[in-house]
């Protein structure tokens, strides 16, 4: 993917705006470039050209006038033939005022009205002349370490999006150009909202949270903070229960594999020695009874089910109660209003990819599963992928230290 030039700093963040939107929507409020929509910008970076419409370039007199940065090389003449050569002539007209002796080589800024123009100099060091600090800090405990983030805002709230871009969890440190507001975390597939373990100081609002691998979460500042610092409750973990043996499976009719196996201990799918089982694309139900001793419910504690590594999509019943699907990293879910004491049914529907299933079916044509649908099998990749429950299973008591 081609850079954008001039390439922006890391830690701020921006927004691509189209001529047409700049000449109906913008205008100037304390010096920042405020669109009808409620988003505001400290400066526009022009692209590295040289061509500008009139219209264009008398809506950025408008705006420096009143106090916008302008950053960008100085229009020649416009990219149109419509009012040609008047048209040149007017642009090299208001050029001239805007940019004055700035020739971006010599001389990077000139001040016109309220506002200034910069051409030549690097965007970080226009930002830390107008004192205006990185958006977004963040720590890097690994040397890949990638968190990609949006930010918007409406009058009174403060929204930003997080994805961790790496397979990996990422116990971070971000850095916000926010104070006096809490941060919440706002999960959206579970609906869940926290507050974040934060401090706030010298204008900064850091916050501390640990990304589970590929994991999104919104950063939400609405409320106003009382406290200048705020950390969760610590919570203690136990494994109560290994549920890795012993495992009944059934599978989706008519789809090549055995009515149900047995599986002594959890594995991918793909390793088992019969075809239809390790070829199997469909939903497999895992099923096992375990006893949970009483010793284990006591007043605050909670149960998580973790099932390790799953491919790809579970649906989780215990004791005949529907307790939810799970869907990516980490394949946890709360059993807690569902487990008793003494006798348990756990039982977990997974249903994984066609992958295996299309190269079951490509080795062995004669005996193939799947049909019609414009499939066509043979040749390609036989490397089987993993599928199923692979676990490990565990159920882990938690319970808030105290």
């Amino acid at each position: 993917m081609e850079k954008i030039k001039p390439e922006p700093p890391v830690g701020y963040d921006f927004d691509f705006l189209g001529t047409d939107v700049l000449l109906e929507d913008a205008s100037v409020v304390d010096g920042k470039i405020v669109l009808k929509s409620g988003m505001s910008y400290r400066m526009l970076v022009l692209p590295e050209l040289k061509e500008m419409t009139v219209p264009v370039l008398n809506k950025l007199k408008e705006l420096i006038a009143q106090g916008a940065t302008v950053v960008g090389p100085k229009p020649t003449k416009s990219p149109s033939l419509s009012d040609y050569p008047n048209a040149d002539k007017i642009i090299s007209q208001i050029a001239n005022e805007l940019w004055g002796d700035a020739d971006g080589e010599l001389i990077y800024h000139h001040a016109y009205g309220k506002g200034h123009v910069y051409w030549g100099i690097p965007l970080s060091s226009i930002l830390a002349e107008m004192k205006v600090y990185k958006d977004v800090d963040y720590t890097k405990p690994h040397t890949d370490t990638y968190l990609s983030w949006i930010h918007r805002k409406t009058n009174d709230t403060e929204i930003y999006f997080f994805l961790n871009l790496r397979n990996q969890k990422e116990n971070v440190k971000i850095e916000f150009r926010i104070t006096g507001k809490i941060p919440e975390l706002w999960h959206a597939n579970t609906g869940e909202i926290e507050t974040a373990d934060y401090t706030i100081g010298n204008g900064i609002t850091s916050v501390s949270y640990e990304f589970n691998p590929e994991e999104s979460v919104f950063v939400i500042f609405s409320k106003s903070a009382v406290n200048s610092t705020y950390q969760k409750p610590k919570v203690i973990a136990k494994t109560a229960a290994s549920l890795n043996d012993s495992w009944n499976v059934t599978f989706s009719p008519n789809l090549g594999a055995p009515e149900k196996i047995t599986l002594d201990k959890l594995i991918s799918l793909s390793e088992h020695q019969e075809d239809g089982v390790k070829y199997f694309g469909g939903t497999a139900t895992y099923k096992k009874e375990f006893a949970f001793g009483k010793e284990w419910f006591k007043p605050g504690n909670k149960f998580l089910l973790d099932l390790g590594i799953v491919k790809d999509i579970a649906e989780i019943t215990v004791n005949g109660k529907a307790i939810g699907v799970l869907w990516k990293l980490p394949y946890q879910i709360d059993i807690t209003p569902a487990l008793k004491q003494g006798s348990n049914t756990l039982e977990i529907k997974v249903t994984n990819q066609w992958t295996n299933r299309i190269t079951g079916d490509g080795i062995n044509p004669t005996s193939k599963v799947l049909s019609g649908a414009g499939l066509s099998f043979g040749g390609g990749n036989t490397k089987l992928i993993e599928s199923g429950l692979i676990g490990p299973v565990t159920i882990n008591q938690t319970s808030i230290q105290q």
